[in-house]
């Protein structure tokens, strides 16, 4: 393993050792992820020294096809490990979008929302 992915994996461990509540990483937009990338998620998420911590991996899958490296990556960590979960999401209509962007900005819903909605 290289010193990089080494020294990072043992910064994880470290940080993740010191904390009382589980760290969450959010990884969006890995259907654009390079090898180097991929290689250092791989080393991360098989790793059986890292505890207290979570991935969260996002990926349009609409982007990808079963050869992708993240779906190879992905099919890899799965193998035999029950805590790794797959869930599909799909586009929100704009109804919805315009009722969350509301919400998060505490407005009812209105014309201003629907037109934040459909930009």
């Amino acid at each position: 393993m290289s010193a990089i992915k080494e020294c990072t994996l043992q910064l994880l461990c470290a940080i993740c050792r010191a904390l009382d509540n589980p760290l969450i990483i959010f990884l969006d937009d890995l259907q654009w992820a390079d090898e180097a990338s991929m290689d250092m998620l791989n080393v991360l998420l098989t790793s059986s020294e890292l505890k207290n911590l979570m991935f969260i991996c996002a990926y349009r899958s609409n982007e990808v096809d079963v050869e992708h490296s993240f779906c190879k990556l992905m099919d890899n960590v799965a193998k035999g490990d029950e805590s790794v979960e797959k869930m599909e999401l799909f586009s929100l209509s704009p109804t919805s979008i315009t009722s969350f962007i509301a919400d998060s900005v505490k407005k009812e819903e209105d014309t201003e929302m629907k037109e934040l909605s459909s930009a």
